[in-house]
Protein backbone atom coordinates (compact mmCIF):
# COMPACT_ATOMS: atom_id res chain seq x y z
CA UNK A 1 0.00 0.00 0.00
CA UNK A 2 0.99 3.67 -0.36
CA UNK A 3 0.98 6.12 1.98
CA UNK A 4 -2.43 7.64 -0.33
CA UNK A 5 -4.47 4.46 0.26
CA UNK A 6 -4.06 3.04 -2.49
CA UNK A 7 -2.64 0.04 -3.73
CA UNK A 8 0.21 -0.33 -6.04
CA UNK A 9 0.62 -1.78 -9.48
CA UNK A 10 2.49 -5.33 -9.56
CA UNK A 11 5.27 -5.71 -12.23
CA UNK A 12 2.41 -7.17 -14.82
CA UNK A 13 -0.08 -3.99 -14.51
CA UNK A 14 2.91 -1.65 -15.09
CA UNK A 15 3.77 -3.86 -18.54
CA UNK A 16 -0.09 -3.59 -19.54
CA UNK A 17 0.17 0.00 -18.78
CA UNK A 18 3.43 0.49 -20.32
CA UNK A 19 1.74 -1.95 -23.55
CA UNK A 20 -1.41 0.45 -23.43
CA UNK A 21 0.25 3.30 -24.17
CA UNK A 22 1.91 2.23 -27.23
CA UNK A 23 -0.76 1.11 -28.63
CA UNK A 24 -2.61 4.45 -28.26
CA UNK A 25 0.69 5.64 -30.16
CA UNK A 26 0.26 3.45 -32.84
CA UNK A 27 -3.14 4.39 -32.86
CA UNK A 28 -2.46 7.76 -33.33
CA UNK A 29 0.21 7.37 -35.54
CA UNK A 30 -1.78 5.54 -37.95
CA UNK A 31 -4.57 7.73 -38.04
CA UNK A 32 -2.19 10.90 -38.40
CA UNK A 33 -0.40 8.81 -41.41
CA UNK A 34 -4.03 8.32 -43.03
CA UNK A 35 -5.47 11.85 -42.48
CA UNK A 36 -2.24 13.07 -44.07
CA UNK A 37 -2.11 10.43 -46.96
CA UNK A 38 -5.93 11.71 -47.83
CA UNK A 39 -5.44 15.32 -47.71
CA UNK A 40 -2.03 15.23 -49.89
CA UNK A 41 -3.49 12.86 -52.51
CA UNK A 42 -7.60 14.26 -52.74
CA UNK A 43 -6.67 17.59 -52.36
CA UNK A 44 -2.99 18.48 -53.95
CA UNK A 45 -3.33 15.95 -56.50
CA UNK A 46 -6.93 15.29 -57.25
CA UNK A 47 -8.05 19.35 -56.85
CA UNK A 48 -11.01 20.42 -55.17
CA UNK A 49 -13.39 18.17 -52.74
CA UNK A 50 -17.16 18.63 -52.75
CA UNK A 51 -18.56 19.75 -49.59
CA UNK A 52 -19.77 16.59 -48.85
CA UNK A 53 -16.64 14.72 -49.26
CA UNK A 54 -15.33 17.70 -47.06
CA UNK A 55 -18.35 16.88 -43.94
CA UNK A 56 -17.14 12.71 -44.64
CA UNK A 57 -13.54 13.61 -44.03
CA UNK A 58 -14.57 16.06 -40.65
CA UNK A 59 -16.92 13.43 -39.61
CA UNK A 60 -14.51 10.73 -39.88
CA UNK A 61 -12.13 13.27 -37.49
CA UNK A 62 -14.40 13.43 -35.41
CA UNK A 63 -15.24 9.76 -34.92
CA UNK A 64 -11.28 8.97 -34.25
CA UNK A 65 -11.27 11.67 -31.92
CA UNK A 66 -13.73 10.33 -29.99
CA UNK A 67 -12.54 6.88 -30.47
CA UNK A 68 -9.31 8.15 -29.37
CA UNK A 69 -10.20 9.42 -26.57
CA UNK A 70 -11.77 6.65 -25.14
CA UNK A 71 -9.73 4.20 -25.83
CA UNK A 72 -7.50 6.83 -23.77
CA UNK A 73 -9.65 6.68 -20.70
CA UNK A 74 -9.95 2.61 -20.59
CA UNK A 75 -6.25 2.70 -20.69
CA UNK A 76 -5.91 4.39 -17.25
CA UNK A 77 -5.96 2.47 -14.33
CA UNK A 78 -8.66 1.97 -11.71
CA UNK A 79 -7.41 2.51 -8.39
CA UNK A 80 -9.02 1.89 -5.07
CA UNK A 81 -7.61 0.86 -1.59
CA UNK A 82 -8.16 -2.59 -2.16
CA UNK A 83 -7.23 -3.06 -5.69
CA UNK A 84 -5.83 -1.89 -8.61
CA UNK A 85 -7.06 -2.82 -12.23
CA UNK A 86 -5.42 -2.17 -15.54
CA UNK A 87 -7.51 -2.77 -19.09
CA UNK A 88 -5.69 -5.10 -21.03
CA UNK A 89 -5.68 -3.86 -25.06
CA UNK A 90 -4.70 -7.48 -25.98
CA UNK A 91 -7.82 -9.52 -24.00
CA UNK A 92 -10.24 -7.36 -25.42
CA UNK A 93 -13.00 -9.90 -27.00
CA UNK A 94 -16.20 -8.48 -26.38
CA UNK A 95 -15.29 -5.16 -24.46
CA UNK A 96 -15.64 -1.73 -25.13
CA UNK A 97 -12.67 -1.32 -25.85
CA UNK A 98 -12.67 -3.84 -28.91
CA UNK A 99 -15.95 -1.58 -29.84
CA UNK A 100 -13.63 1.47 -29.72
CA UNK A 101 -10.74 -0.39 -31.90
CA UNK A 102 -13.25 -1.80 -34.56
CA UNK A 103 -14.56 1.39 -35.16
CA UNK A 104 -10.72 3.09 -36.04
CA UNK A 105 -10.09 0.34 -38.33
CA UNK A 106 -13.76 0.65 -40.15
CA UNK A 107 -12.60 4.29 -40.44
CA UNK A 108 -9.33 3.92 -41.60
CA UNK A 109 -9.96 1.47 -43.98
CA UNK A 110 -12.92 4.01 -45.11
CA UNK A 111 -10.76 6.80 -45.42
CA UNK A 112 -8.37 4.84 -47.48
CA UNK A 113 -11.17 3.65 -49.84
CA UNK A 114 -11.87 6.93 -50.02
CA UNK A 115 -8.52 8.12 -51.91
CA UNK A 116 -9.66 6.31 -54.93
CA UNK A 117 -13.34 6.76 -54.95
CA UNK A 118 -15.87 9.36 -53.22
CA UNK A 119 -18.36 6.09 -53.61
CA UNK A 120 -16.45 4.62 -50.97
CA UNK A 121 -17.92 6.99 -48.35
CA UNK A 122 -21.58 5.26 -49.21
CA UNK A 123 -20.20 2.59 -47.13
CA UNK A 124 -20.86 4.56 -44.08
CA UNK A 125 -24.56 4.23 -44.78
CA UNK A 126 -24.06 0.24 -44.74
CA UNK A 127 -21.47 0.33 -41.04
Amino acid sequence: MQEDGYKKPNASQKQKMKDNQQTLLIYLGVTVAIDVLYYVIRVWWFGELSRTVWFLFLLCQVFYALSLQRLYAFSKPIRSSSAFFVNDFNEIKGTMTEFFQDILIVQWLLQVLGLFTDYAWMLYLVV
